[in-house]
């Protein structure tokens, strides 16, 4: 039975704008002293296994830790954010303001609807959970921390309680939070804490 820690990365450059998959800001000065005050806080109880998305922001946030304890990181493309396309670096007004109609649409529906040139949510959830998957069988005996993003961990919450999709917003997850799941046999996911703040807020 394994522990699964869903990590979301620290607060990056360009907080607040739409930076998914297509999106690499590195972490902002905030950031940076969050990614060190995790791995002093999380150094004598960290599990096995280090997972990260490529993405800056996640791998920085999970490095100093990794550095600490001297572990191997595995960079796994299909745990990064959510692909926005069009709406890349963009802010939700300047998105509202070029198509309000569509913007409200994918709002409502985003298990469906895609951002121009992105994927849809449903999209999101399908790869992410197929990864946490592989991640599982490949390290079933192991526990495992993941750094990610706000998108990916929705997904697997929404995975794990059944959520509708428009459920998912209302799903908050602060930078630098924790997510902690109980992996049970047939790929049940067990949600046992959510938005667990690691350093001082």
């Amino acid at each position: 039975m394994n522990e699964i820690l869903f990590l979301r990365h620290a607060e990056p450059d360009d907080a607040g704008l739409y930076i998914g998959r297509g999106s690499d800001p590195s972490l902002s000065e905030k950031g940076r002293n969050d990614a060190a005050g995790i791995a002093e806080v999380m150094a004598e109880t960290a599990p096995a296994v280090f997972v990260s998305s490529p993405l800056a922001r996640a791998l920085e946030t999970i490095e100093p830790l990794a550095k600490k304890l001297g572990r191997r990181i595995e960079i796994i493309d299909d745990i990064a954010e959510m692909d926005f396309g069009e709406w890349e670096g963009l802010s939700w007004n300047q998105i509202e303001s070029q198509d309000s109609d569509f913007w409200r649409s994918w709002l409502d529906d985003p298990w469906r609807v895609r951002p121009p040139g992105g994927e849809t949510l449903a999209e999101l959830q399908e790869r992410v959970v197929a990864a946490v998957h592989d991640i599982l069988r490949r390290h079933h005996l192991s526990d495992i921390l993941i750094s990610t993003h706000g998108g990916p961990m929705r997904t697997v919450i929404g995975y794990a309680l059944s959520l509708s999709a428009s459920a998912y917003w209302s799903v908050g997850i602060d930078y630098a939070a924790l997510c902690r799941f109980r992996y049970e046999s047939h790929d049940i996911l067990n949600l046992l804490q959510w938005n667990v703040p690691i350093v001082a807020r």
